[in-house]
């Protein structure tokens, strides 16, 4: 990685460091997302790749998440 995506990485971090994120079965909710968990998320792909458009990359987020949070209810509810 070059000098420019690391620092952009850290300000992520250093962003989100002190803001709480909600249960992990509720930050994946693709309905109603963790604000905290989407925002972390969006601002790590876009220091990454920074010409990304924000808008398909909530929409990919949101995809991701209900898979994700599909699998969360199936292992909780065993």
């Amino acid at each position: 990685m070059d000098h420019d995506t690391i620092d952009r990485l850290i300000k992520v971090f250093e962003k989100y460091a002190d803001k709480p994120l909600k249960r992990i079965p509720e930050q994946f909710n693709p309905d109603n997302p963790d604000p905290v968990r989407l925002g972390i998320d969006k601002d790590f792909i876009k220091a990454l790749d920074p010409s990304l458009n924000d808008k398909i990359i909530e929409q990919k987020l949101r995809e991701l998440y209900s898979h994700i949070y599909t699998a969360l209810e199936l292992w909780i509810r065993e």
